[in-house]
């Protein structure tokens, strides 16, 4: 067993091993302290106590299975996701906006910051716009669906950072959820759609577009123009 998997020990029941490599491949500290680019990858110890802090009181950390990789003193941290659908991704939980899955894998995550610090470049400038997809979509439309008919609470914040990496193939489901009195989560509907327009999409995006609050009624306008110009 390697360091990094007994220090992560305290986290998990059985070590991601790509979560092992990965901190035994920064170990060296080149992905330390280049604050100017917004890179600063945390050595095993500084992850697992923010994680511990984290998991305390984020319902993203908490639900699925985060751990903490960075800190580049912006409020704003990349996060490895460790529960399926989800597992192997690395997550941007953004202080002042919105969270989303960012890199598939560790892998292209650590490509990332090497590019940012090489081309001095900000990391999150290497971000794709709008999320990405993640390849499980039937366990991520099942996740979103048991989280949305869930105790109220929590499961909403994790809701909003997933529907980015979703395919918005459940209409049904679409339907539901832009109908809901929580505008934050009828808006990212409505600006899925337009990220990713399709036609059959139009009722969604209609329905987004219909809502009583404006925030998520503008999205339902973007997403019904985004589908308009596919004609």
């Amino acid at each position: 067993m390697t360091d990094s998997s007994a220090m992560l020990d305290t986290l998990f029941d059985e070590v991601p091993s790509d979560l092992a490599a990965y901190f035994d491949q920064i170990a060296d500290g080149s992905f330390r302290d280049h604050d100017e680019f917004e890179v600063n990858l945390f050595p095993i110890a500084d992850a697992v106590r923010w994680t511990n802090d984290f998991h305390a009181f984020h319902p993203l950390v908490q639900m699925l299975g985060g751990v903490i990789l960075d800190d580049p003193n912006t409020s704003n941290h990349h996060v490895y996701l460790s529960v399926p659908p989800c597992e192997g991704a690395v997550l941007f939980l953004n202080h002042d906006g919105d969270s989303r899955i960012v890199f598939p894998t560790l892998a292209a995550y650590v490509d990332a910051a090497r590019r940012s610090i090489s081309d001095c470049r900000d990391l999150r400038s290497f971000h794709p716009d709008g999320g990405i997809s993640i390849a499980n979509q039937d366990g991520l439309n099942r996740l979103i669906a048991d989280l949305y008919d869930g105790p109220e609470g929590d499961g909403t914040d994790v809701i909003l950072a997933l529907i980015p990496s979703a395919d918005l193939n459940d209409i049904t489901l679409l339907k539901r959820m832009a109908n809901d009195n929580d505008f934050y989560v009828a808006e990212a509907i409505g600006d899925a759609i337009a990220r990713r327009p399709r036609s059959e999409l139009q009722t969604v995006a209609l329905v987004c577009r219909n809502h009583s609050h404006p925030q998520a009624s503008r999205a339902g306008e973007r997403a019904m123009a985004a589908i308009a110009a596919l004609r």
